[in-house]
């Protein structure tokens, strides 16, 4: 308490009572200006006026209590609430009352005396005791009902707000960046300032306060628009309300200098409850310059005090973090605005923030400063955070990082470290830099605040990653809580990540600092939005076992540039799944990996759609080669069950080739590498220009398995179809289907240098570890090992013990019965009978990466908690007290189950006691493998239609992301139906009532006596949400259509509003569809229909929509058995729940003649495909064609 003495008090509360009356003070006089105040320990005070009394110090031992139904003012320098305080502004059950405010302005009178306050540590609030604000309740920030245009004078709101009032202050987030436009006044970000003056429920008139007069001054000065995709109602406008009648502020904050404006700080309590409260004006850490602390900076140069940091609007400083079931301090409904470095500060602290505002700020908008913090952060908004984003020399960087000063390029959120924070539905909207940073560390010696997070604090799944017993972890290590519901717009980086759990070879330790980490957790970023983003859309670096799920992606519609999805070369792991992609000039264009190994170091892109930029996947080919950048495709990229939709003109297909070699017994490698995209590169590539390979080895439309070259094993001998799918830059996909002619074959040895010689390299390492990181590099062995007459020698007279090894990633194709043959020498040197050599030979099947030792241990181990199984395949041990055990070179034959496979093999051969002068162990040859038919190239014919299973073209379209369900009826038993598509959503559908399996068109199908159906439950893939386009194919047979018969429902989605339908009605086929309510697109109903039928027949039927947000004319067409025989006007449908009925209605309906009820079909149904694209006519009549199935 050196800055508020009791020795410098010039007036002390010693009775409880008003601040205003004399005889609450010792001196029997109210403080006036420059007065040090003391509110003794046990006194209570009770501040109830407006006073402009300028007071220098105030200090709280006991309690200060704005009243709540009358204004109040307090001016002061600095204000010390001490561990046995309590400030009370409002309580929960009672805040300040809405039409009363309540303020403490913050003097800013000259540079702070460093006399007499080294640290600059004063001029500000800064509390160590118990803290109650509560100002009046209000909706902090809303959506907009839809875009508002440059000269709008209404804001049309998204629902009525509540608590707001004429004269409040509100910010509307831009949506357009202009390079040259002013921070000073909006024009950069294209934000806007207004102030209400009139509200009409969800209607708010306004003054533009960057307008001084004339008639523009009631308008809006920029556009404020979504981009127009079919998803544009994913997406909202926000604007926010800044004015709060609790205030902090810095008296002249805008115009005088930074380092004499007042800050606030709640340090070392979690008693802290702030609700509701204005911050303006605040801090002093100015993030435009680097940190300079008084004394000595965190890097041990020497420190001026020029721009120290911890200076903040709304500071949590050190609240506590250890307890994550501790009381949490509370940061909810505030507004920081006008902050010249960071807005809320969550630093070491457990705290909950929620509904926030913090508008105009340097630097980052709300950060979490160490890397340990606990808690929440949900339902905040920043609006204009602003800084050099990207244009800041490296150098400048790491002398930053080194001074453990981050945050300062413009994001509206960082988080350091851990990531602990539960981060839910936060928004933020025109920052310089990044809508959010998940900094882990950077990747050097940087200073840190805090190293590690007890394990304790963490979530139970995320404990379980550590072994049993550990206490802390470091806070690179953990993957993060939640984060979820993220939006973002108007920024150059939607989301950024940096050495979140790094792991450079995807394997084992991570590569963070010690403690060291082995685990196989993930982190999860879902349901987010980045949109309007300048240059990348998701970043990600140094980063690995991470999944972005259901994101919408989306870049400058109008002009494509920068980067959809990116990540550096040292990224692993990373999985993109259901992701809409737009609007830029390459939508995924991550560097060259450094690392590929199937099945164990991949990435994928799952369930997604592209579209909307000039490459959807990258431009490659673009620069020259060097050994440290190659400008080209990985070798291995899952792209599975994704649309790509074409905006090049003129792109030609790339051309799928592929051969084949036998590996042993029913397996067959195979090889893309011939593959090429036909267009023309700057600059040659190895992939030729294909993005991504797949296969498919069975025949149904699912690719088996990726990458450039593959092996798989097959069931059966004989002649199988093969089919590779080559995608191109722009995801343009060709297919070749071949068949090869598969026989058993012998077995060769997968361990490298099987057979020694004088050149065979050995790999000596001092840490005698061989883990599954060693696979591929041949034998490895302990320090004292060598090559010497066509042999690995061992035994050495400086080591007891001697170790060799080699691991091979054999991904399960040994399998069975093996022979291991290897040749081995065991000479004894000594005479001592409890000094002979100990020689083990080994080999291990494992799955899953592991650790281990090659002269020690008992064998393979798991690495951390990383899952493994390992086998004993073969184990024998040579000398000690068998005499029979010592032996010149000699061969050994043992046969070895290998089962269904192993993912690695390992070989070992440990030694001990091998160090008597004369001792000698060798191994000589070690080789796997069996007897038969000689490997060699794969026959390969082209594919003959007439064979078994569906034709390509039907393969084709099965296989497209497209289709969002696929329905064969095959399963003949059971009251469910699997849905066999390519779809991530996999929907099933349920036999209601009376329909039952019975012979269909092909195989299986369902019947139906007019009261049954099979549902489908609601889902985004059909029916939740926007769907433009749609084809419904339905394969039926109906028992009788006549005039009595009444309407034969065979499918039907959504209700009485919005929906789609085919039935029969009156000896007529219908395909139907309707949008009805206004605002949308009005649509009151199409009906196609056709006589064209017969009973007791197979007949196909698609309906077909091609519609947008508008009704056109001929977006609606019917099918039947591949003719067109109607079109109409349509529009897309909007989201219409209910489910999906086949055979029957789900719920309910609309036909042609205006009822609502309709019947079930009488017969039969199979092959219900659904795809959420408008097929064009070949495609229907591939659906239609019967021979095809």
């Amino acid at each position: 308490m050196s800055l508020v003495p009791e020795s410098a008090v010039t007036h002390k509360a010693v009775n409880n009572g008003s601040w205003f009356n004399p005889n609450t003070w010792a001196s029997k006089q109210v403080p006036g200006d420059n007065a040090n105040v003391l509110i003794a320990e046990g006194v209570k005070v009770n501040y109830n006026r407006e006073s402009d009394a300028r007071l220098n110090t105030v200090r709280i031992d006991g309690t200060l209590e704005f009243a709540r139904n009358r204004d109040t003012k307090l001016v002061v320098d600095t204000l010390v609430n001490t561990m046995k305080g309590t400030l009370n502004i409002g309580t929960k059950n009672n805040p300040i009352a809405a039409n009363r405010t309540a303020s403490i302005i913050i003097t800013g009178e000259g540079k702070i005396d460093t006399e007499w306050d080294p640290t600059q540590l004063s001029r500000g609030v800064i509390s160590h005791g118990e803290v109650n604000i509560y100002g009046a309740d209000k909706t902090d920030f809303i959506a907009l009902k839809g875009d508002a245009e440059a000269g709008d004078r209404v804001l049309e709101l998204d629902g009525v707000p509540s608590g707001w009032r004429v004269g409040d202050k509100l910010v509307l987030g831009g949506t357009r960046y202009n390079r040259f436009g002013s921070n000073k006044d909006n024009s950069r970000f294209g934000d806007e300032e207004l102030t209400i003056t009139k509200i009409e429920g969800d209607r708010i008139s306004f003054t533009n306060d960057d307008v001084e007069s004339g008639s523009r001054q009631t308008a809006l000065r920029f556009d404020h628009t979504r981009p127009d995709i079919p998803e544009r109602e994913r997406l909202k406008l926000y604007v926010a309300n800044v004015t709060r009648n609790v205030s902090f502020e810095t008296e002249g904050g805008e115009y005088i200098p930074d380092d004499q404006r007042g800050h606030v700080m709640f340090m070392h309590n979690p008693d802290v409850s702030v609700n509701n409260a204005g911050f303006y004006n605040l801090g002093r850490s100015y993030k435009p310059r680097m940190v300079d602390d008084p004394e000595e900076n965190i890097d041990g140069t020497p420190g001026y005090g020029k721009n120290p940091r911890g200076r903040y609007s709304l500071h949590l400083h050190r609240t506590g973090a250890d307890d994550i079931n501790g009381q949490a301090a509370i940061v909810s409904g505030n507004a920081v605005v006008g902050s010249p470095g960071w807005g809320i500060v969550h630093h070491d602290s457990h705290a909950h923030l929620s509904d926030n505002v913090v508008f105009d700020v340097a630097g980052a908008g709300i950060v979490a400063e160490s890397g340990n913090e606990l808690g929440s952060w949900k339902n905040n908004i920043t609006i204009k955070m602003t800084g050099p984003g990207r244009f800041m020399p490296t150098s400048e960087v790491q002398r930053r990082e080194d001074k453990f000063d981050m945050g300062f390029k413009g994001e509206g959120y960082w988080v350091q470290g851990a990531a602990q924070v539960v981060m839910e539905d936060n928004v933020a909207i025109s920052a310089q830099d990044s809508g959010i940073t998940l900094f882990g560390d950077g990747q050097g010696n940087e200073a840190r605040d805090v190293s590690t997070i007890l394990v304790k604090n963490l979530p139970q799944r995320i404990q379980y990653l550590f072994p049993a017993g550990t206490e802390e972890v470091d806070i690179t290590d953990v993957p993060l809580n939640k984060l979820s519901g993220f939006e973002s717009y108007n920024t150059d980086v939607g989301i950024n990540v940096w050495s979140q759990i790094a792991n450079f070879d995807g394997q084992l330790e991570l590569n963070n600092r010690a403690p060291d980490a082995m685990h196989s957790g993930r982190s999860t970023i879902d349901n987010f939005s980045v949109w309007q983003t300048r240059k990348q859309g998701i970043n990600t670096d140094y980063s690995s076992n991470i999944d972005f799920v259901d994101g919408l992606i989306v870049g400058d519609i109008e002009d494509p540039d920068g980067d959809g999805i990116v990540h550096n070369h040292a990224s692993n792991s990373l999985r993109y799944i259901d992701l809409t992609v737009r609007g830029f000039g390459e939508g995924y264009n991550p560097e060259f990996p450094d690392v590929e190994k199937n099945g164990i170091v991949e990435t994928s892109i799952e369930d997604s759609l592209f579209g909307n930029n000039t490459y959807n996947i990258a431009e490659v080919g673009d620069f020259k080669l060097n050994r440290e950048v190659l400008d080209d495709f990985r070798t291995s990229l899952v792209i599975d069950n994704t649309e790509f939709e074409i905006s090049q003109q003129n792109n030609e297909l790339p051309v799928p080739k592929f051969s084949g070699t036998t590996v042993g017994g029913l397996s067959a490698s195979f090889d893309a590498s011939e593959s090429y995209d036909p267009f023309k590169f700057k600059f040659p590539v190895p992939s030729k220009g294909i993005a991504s390979y797949g296969w498919d080895f069975d025949s149904d439309g699912k690719m088996d398995d990726f990458g450039r070259m593959v092996t798989h094993h097959f069931e059966r001998a004989g002649k199988h179809n093969v089919t590779l799918r080559v995608l191109d830059s722009q995801g343009a996909a060709q297919t070749l289907t071949q068949t090869v002619e598969i026989s058993p074959k012998a077995y060769t040895n997968p361990f490298k240098d099987g057979e020694i010689s004088q050149s065979t390299r050995l790999n000596r390492i001092r840490r005698r570890r061989l883990s599954s990181l060693a696979a591929g590099d041949g034998w490895k062995g302990s320090a004292s090992t060598r090559i010497d007459d066509g042999s690995i020698q061992l035994a050495n007279r400086r080591l007891r013990r001697a170790g060799i090894g080699q691991v091979v990633q054999n991904d399960n194709l040994h399998k069975g019965e093996q022979t291991l043959r290897f040749g081995l020498k065991n000479i004894e040197g000594g005479n001592s009978k409890v000094r002979r050599n100990k020689v083990t030979v080994e080999l291990w099947g494992v799955d899953g990466q592991f650790d281990g030792l090659l002269a020690e241990g008992d064998g393979p181990t798991q690495a951390g908690t990383i899952p493994m199984t390992r086998e004993l395949l073969f184990g024998k041990t040579f000398g000690g007290n068998d005499k029979d055990g010592f032996f010149d070179f000699k061969d050994f034959t043992e046969t070895v189950d290998f089962g269904d496979g192993y993912q690695h093999l390992v070989a070992r051969v440990k030694t001990d006691r091998t160090n008597d002068r004369g001792d000698s162990v060798a191994l000589s040859y070690f080789e796997l493998g069996t007897e038969g038919q000689p490997q060699g190239v794969l026959s390969i014919s082209p594919y003959d239609p007439t064979s078994e299973g569906p034709a390509p073209e039907l393969v084709a379209l099965r296989q497209s992301s497209s289709m969002v369900a696929y329905f064969d009826f095959n399963e003949g038993e059971g009251s469910s139906a699997v849905d066999s598509s390519r779809s991530g959503t996999k929907h099933q559908g349920s036999l209601q009532d009376d329909s039952t399996w019975a012979s269909g068109l092909e195989g299986d199908g369902i019947a139906l006596s007019g009261e049954g159906s099979v549902r489908i439950a609601s889902s985004r893939s059909i029916n939740i949400g926007i769907h433009q386009e749609r084809t419904v194919s339905v394969w039926f047979k109906a028992d009788e259509i006549s005039n009595t018969s009444g309407k034969q429902v065979i499918y039907e989605e959504g209700g009485r509003t919005r929906g789609l339908n085919i039935y029969l009605d009156q000896d007529r086929l219908f395909v139907g569809g309707w949008n009805t309510p206004p605002n949308e697109s009005g649509w009151s109903g199409t009906w196609l229909d056709t006589d064209n039928i017969s009973e007791d027949t197979w007949h196909h039927v698609s309906l077909v929509l091609d519609g947008d947000n508008r009704l056109r004319p001929n977006s609606l067409k019917g099918y039947l058995d591949g003719e067109q025989f109607g079109v109409g006007a349509a529009s897309q449908l909007w989201n219409h729940a209910n489910g999906i009925g086949v055979g029957g209605v789900a719920e309910n309906s609309l036909f042609h003649d205006g009822k609502r009820t309709g019947g079930g079909l009488t017969g039969l149904i199979d092959e219900v495909s659904i795809f959420n694209k408008a097929l064009n006519s070949s495609q229907i009549e591939t659906l239609a064609d019967q021979s095809l199935l």
